[in-house]
């Protein structure tokens, strides 16, 4: 191939044991339900109930986990939320882990829910849920965020060490305009990188340059899920996918683009986890 450093005939041979690609979104028409309401409130990837939901020793309103290895490589490419002309909106994604028990894993008459590795060996009621006055009982289905350490640094007279653990977000910030430049084929015509991802007579600016900045960890749990919210929550105050200062963007990438464009299921958060840990 031309421009190659190496000659194309040396072959590297490695089974990296990744999956297909995941394509993760908010559920089908989340504008609706979250527009104009709290902008604190994160849309959730996928935001659903889970299958066990309203069966007996499960909350009706659980939500669904993303089936992953325990232990495994995690790989998200999370697109960047871009519009028009190149504008850009900044946000916030957050990680969070769940063990599935024993008793999720037998899932007693339900064969239409493939069954998943679990990592909590029991399938007794954990807690009871006494909300509604009652005395529910509840299958444990444990959950964490995602950390970050960070690590104290050593004391003139150390006694312990200590190490604070924080919820990791990850910040998908706006890139410069530069960034989004097409170079040149011989031609001169403006070359393409991306396609399929946006709308060139939409979005002209961002369609044709990559549009994902890729995230690496681990697997720490068998069922992850992904929360979202604006970086700047604050101002404004509440979900607004009409507006281009709000969240406008999010439901161009996520969902319809305020009614602009049918709603893609082939883009969202792509997620490749390892086959084996």
């Amino acid at each position: 191939m031309p421009g190659e450093s190496v000659p194309s005939n040396i072959n590297v041979l490695a089974d990296a044991q990744f999956t297909n690609v995941r394509i993760l979104k908010p559920f089908p028409g989340f504008e609706a339900v979250y527009q104009g309401k709290s902008a604190g409130l994160p849309i959730c990837f996928p935001g659903e109930r889970d299958p066990e939901a309203g069966r007996p020793g499960f909350d009706p309103n659980l939500m669904a986990g993303i089936k992953v290895p325990l232990g495994a490589r995690v790989l998200l490419w999370i697109p960047m939320a871009v519009g028009a002309q190149g504008g850009f909106q900044e946000y916030i994604y957050r990680v969070a882990w769940r063990y599935s028990t024993l008793r999720k894993y037998r899932s007693p008459g339900r064969a239409d829910i493939p069954r998943a590795p679990y990592h909590m060996p029991v399938q007794s009621p954990g807690v009871p849920d006494t909300t509604g006055g009652g005395n529910a009982p509840r299958v444990i289905v444990p959950a964490s965020w995602r950390n970050v350490a960070f690590e104290q640094a050593e004391q003139a007279s150390p006694s312990n060490g200590r190490v604070d653990l924080r919820p990791e977000e990850i910040a998908v910030v706006a890139p410069a305009l530069v960034d989004f430049a097409q170079p040149l084929l011989p031609d001169g015509s403006a070359g393409v990188v991306q396609q399929g991802v946006f709308d060139p007579a939409l979005d002209p600016v961002p369609a044709p340059m990559p549009g994902f900045q890729p995230f690496w960890f681990d697997a720490e749990g068998d069922e992850m899920l992904i929360f979202a919210n604006r970086v700047n929550f604050e101002e404004p105050v509440n979900w607004d996918f009409t507006d281009a200062a709000a969240d406008l963007f999010f439901s161009n990438v996520y969902g319809t683009g305020n009614g602009t464009h049918p709603d893609s299921r082939v883009v969202g958060i792509y997620l490749v986890t390892g086959a084996n840990p």
